[in-house]
């Protein structure tokens, strides 16, 4: 869907026309990642491709000597603060080198937030190389591997 709209008076046209694209595809797999970019502006990076999760868990074990009529050194082990990291490797297609000159910038930030359902959430970047594109690439295709900077609680 597209349209155009430009100045007119009676049958004298006075601006330019402007041609503006609606793109209402809703790409399968959208993300959006927000990010400070290098000029400190807040940009955003839209990608498009399917991504795959590992979610670890980390527990703490303590253990507690028994009383008598144990033998000495018996002892009892528990867990506790149990917390939970999700890690994820996203796929995406890029439109070619000029915009992987953006993917960078969005690898080198600082500031780097995965938004969806309404909010903004912190990640870090885990991957630490990338295929450059060829010289006669005209897509480019990536991955990164990302993970939130914050942990969750679980209760056991």
């Amino acid at each position: 869907m597209a349209y155009e709209l430009w100045l007119q008076k009676g049958s004298t046209i006075l601006s330019e026309t402007y041609r503006y694209i609606l793109n209402d595809n809703t790409y399968q797999y959208r993300k959006y990642f927000t990010y400070v970019n290098s000029l400190g502006a807040v940009d955003t990076l839209t990608v498009w491709g399917a991504q795959d999760g590992v979610t670890s868990l980390s527990i703490a074990t303590a253990s507690k000597n028994l009383p008598f009529p144990y033998a000495i050194g018996d002892s009892e082990e528990f867990q506790y603060d149990a917390k939970f990291q999700q890690s994820y490797k996203c796929f995406l297609e890029l439109e070619g080198k000029a915009q992987f000159g953006l993917f960078r910038d969005f690898l080198s930030s600082p500031y780097r937030f995965r938004f969806f359902g309404g909010s903004a959430y912190p990640i870090g970047i885990i991957s630490s190389k990338w295929d450059e594109p060829s010289e006669d690439d005209t897509l480019c295709f990536a991955d990164f591997e990302y993970k939130f900077l914050f942990t969750e609680d679980g209760q056991l």
